[in-house]
This record gives C-alpha cells, sequence and structure tokens, in this order.
C-alpha cells in the first residue's frame, strides 16, 4: 500500500518536509517511491510554503495512494483532492427508529395513565372531603343547641 507522506530534511529548529509517495512499510525518512515536491513551514509567504506537482498527486491519489492528515490539509488548502465520496447506507431489517418511536408512544400512554390516576384520586379526595362536611354539617343541625350556661350571680 503506498502512502502520500512528509519526509522530514533540514536541521535542528529549521524544518524542511518533502512531499513523497512512499510504501507504507518504509521509514518516514526512507527510500521514496517518488517526490512530489516540498513543505517549508518556516517561509511566511503561503503561496511559497508549499510546491508540489499536480499531475503526479493527482495520478497517485487515482492509483490509490492515501495521504497522511497533515498532507490530506495541505490537498485540501491547494484544493488538489477530490470530494469525499459519501457512502450508501444499508437500510436496516429492524430500524431503531421504529423500536424508539414504539418505546416513545408506550412512555407517552404511560404518563397520560398516571396523570388520569392522580386526577381520579384528587376527585375521590374532593368527594370525600365534601361528604364529611356535609355529614357533619347534618349532625350539627341535628344535635341540640347546647343549653347556655348558667349565670352566675342569679
Amino acid at each position: 500500500m503506498l502512502k502520500i507522506r512528509m519526509k522530514k530534511l533540514g536541521r535542528k529548529h529549521r524544518p524542511f518536509f518533502r512531499i513523497c509517495t512512499m510504501d507504507v512499510r518504509a521509514p518516514r525518512d526512507g527510500k521514496t517511491v517518488e517526490e512530489l515536491g516540498f513543505y517549508d513551514p518556516l517561509v511566511a509567504d503561503a503561496q511559497k510554503r508549499v510546491v508540489l506537482n499536480a499531475e503526479r498527486v493527482q495520478y497517485w491519489l487515482g492509483v490509490g495512494a492515501q495521504p497522511t492528515d497533515k498532507v490530506t490539509t495541505i490537498l485540501k488548502q491547494l484544493s488538489l483532492l477530490p470530494p469525499p465520496k459519501k457512502k450508501k447506507r444499508k437500510p436496516r431489517k429492524h430500524p431503531r427508529s421504529k423500536v424508539r418511536v414504539e418505546r416513545r408512544e408506550r412512555e407517552k400512554a404511560e404518563a397520560r395513565r398516571k396523570v388520569e390516576m392522580k386526577k381520579e384520586q384528587a376527585a375521590k379526595a374532593r368527594a370525600h372531603a365534601e361528604a364529611k362536611a356535609r355529614a357533619e354539617a347534618e349532625a350539627a343541625a341535628q344535635a341540640p343547641a347546647p343549653e347556655p350556661p348558667p349565670a352566675e350571680g342569679a
């Protein structure tokens, strides 16, 4: 398998890279299949920082060479990379979305049931309180009126 990657040259604190096509098993600074250009990160002018043979880059990409992450970034900046292919998704036998929809519907139905139960309990409690109040009012109406306490001094 071939990679388009950078081969480090230069000296300490003065990096310089050649962009090369290399075998994956070759060391970073090892034997190259073809040198495609160079990258000098210390050059201030962005136009002169990268020099590539665009025809050869396109050839190697067409043959199946894979660029490394940094080289991919450089090729995107120079508009040399073709747009990524969209992968077709296989339809699922049992789509998860259907399962999720069913689960949501069950949860909503359960929530509705709980709300209805709370309403029923509140109505029963209200009816019980009203019945108790009525019973106390009837008991108070039927009970004889309490006699006034006897007057002291009479």
